[in-house]
């Protein structure tokens, strides 16, 4: 054989080989990315992919089913994305799945996300357009971040600042660390509300043993208020004071009613006759009044009184004549025995 037919075989050799090679890879791209399995088209709309290309993944529960076959600008505001979604899945994708753009990861290549509705939904068809679910853009995530990032940094340092006060024995926190006096009283305080609570503890228990034992009828309150007897004896100790009231103080109380209305009368009397008295009418107010019955009531009582001095004088005379002295000496006897 020839060396030129030789270069000619090996020749043949190597293109076939590097078409099967190539053939392979496509094959093998094309599996990844569903270009030659049995797929259904679904469409999403959305203001803005986010940097999504085609033949970028489509994920549905996180595992990749699809690829985006291409992007249609609709309007000024609408982008249609077109994907192709294996047919495998179809059964498990509903027509209330939610249809979003997300990453590879972090900063890794955009993407397809499904995920299910909450509804039961029939399953989506070829052609259904899904609806979508506005998320986030990656800019707007990291402009977060970084605002995060700043908020951090300022925490970082005024942790720094009350740290070093801290240190320097300034604030409260300072004085409970390092000063040993204070930490004593505030302890000493902690012990006082701990021995408060225990006492309260110790009474709520009291109170509650106390409870428990009126229920049961415990002691002179519990049998008072659970004895049954009792409450019908008070009853009618309450019934028989009503009817005692009834027939003995309500009597006394009008008697007394009464009695008022005669002692007002009474005073009502002695208040006209007062007035009468002070006005100079009838018998007293005319002696205590005028003058001239006083002046004539006084000469009467003292012309009865020289009348009564020489009647006793008469008297004694008679008694000292002989005639007479027989019959006072009789009297006398007679009186003695």
């Amino acid at each position: 054989m020839s060396k030129h037919k030789t270069d000619m075989i090996k020749l043949g050799v190597f293109v076939i080989l590097g078409l099967s090679l190539f053939i392979f890879g496509v094959y093998a791209i094309g599996s990844k990315k569903n270009m030659f399995g049995n797929n259904i088209t679904v469409y999403a709309d959305f203001q803005n992919v986010s940097g999504l290309q085609a033949g970028n993944n489509v994920r549905f529960m996180g595992i990749n089913v699809g690829s985006v076959k291409d992007i249609e600008i609709l309007d000024d505001t609408t982008l249609r994305v077109r994907m192709n979604v294996m047919t495998s899945v179809q059964k498990n994708m509903k027509k209330d799945a939610l249809v979003s753009i997300g990453t590879d990861g972090l900063v890794g290549a955009s993407l397809i996300n499904i995920v299910p509705g909450k509804g039961q939904a029939p399953m989506i068809e070829d052609g259904y357009l899904l609806t979508t679910k506005t998320s986030a853009p990656m800019s707007k995530m990291l402009e977060t971040l970084d605002d995060t990032n700043d908020n951090i940094a300022i925490l970082s340092k005024n942790l720094l600042e009350i740290t070093n006060k801290i240190n320097d024995g300034e604030g409260l926190i300072s004085k409970l660390i390092n000063d040993a006096s204070f930490s004593d009283k505030v302890n000493a305080s902690l012990n006082n509300v701990q021995y408060t609570s225990d006492a309260l503890l110790a009474m709520s228990s009291e109170m509650n043993q106390i409870t428990l034992d009126l229920k049961e009828g415990k002691g002179l309150l519990g049998y008072m208020l659970t004895d049954s007897t009792l409450s019908m004896d008070i009853e009618s100790l309450v019934a028989g004071v009503d009817s005692m009231l009834d027939h003995q103080i309500k009597p006394t109380f009008s008697n007394l009613a009464k009695s008022v209305e005669s002692i007002n009368a009474i005073t009502q009397e002695i208040k006209a006759l007062s007035t009468d008295i002070n006005e100079g009418k009838g018998a007293l107010g005319v002696l205590l009044k005028d003058e001239d019955a006083e002046r004539q009531i006084k000469e009467i009582l003292e012309n009865i009184d020289s009348s009564s001095a020489k009647l006793d004088q008469n008297l004694l005379a008679l008694r000292r004549n002989w005639f007479f002295r027989k019959y006072f000496n009789e009297k006398k006897k007679e009186k003695n025995k």
